[in-house]
């Protein structure tokens, strides 16, 4: 009886102190993504109000590209962000 007391209590306390993997996978919504997209142009000094949004999904990302409605000075960008997490992946800015 001592015995089973003492392998329940070590089993208890083993079940109580490991910890459940907390889950790592994000999704990312295209709405997130375009989201994530509009405020790195904006931290960059754009004003969006002078872009399209237009984007392209791939397997692993998407492809957000930003291009002026008014042609002019300046140019758009192309911003592409992760599927998995939502973080930008790349970034390119054209002039």
């Amino acid at each position: 009886m001592t015995m089973n007391f003492f392998f329940c209590s070590v089993l208890i306390i083993v079940l109580i102190s490991c910890e459940v993997p907390k889950k790592t996978l994000e999704n990312c919504t295209l709405k997130s993504a375009i989201e994530e997209a509009k405020d790195r142009m904006k931290k960059k000094g754009f004003r969006l109000d002078q872009y399209n949004v237009s984007y392209a999904r791939h397997e692993k990302a998407y492809l957000i590209v930003f291009s002026l409605i008014e042609i002019g000075d300046g140019g758009g960008a192309e911003i592409t962000i992760s599927k998995h997490n939502c973080k930008i992946i790349d970034e390119r800015y054209h002039q």
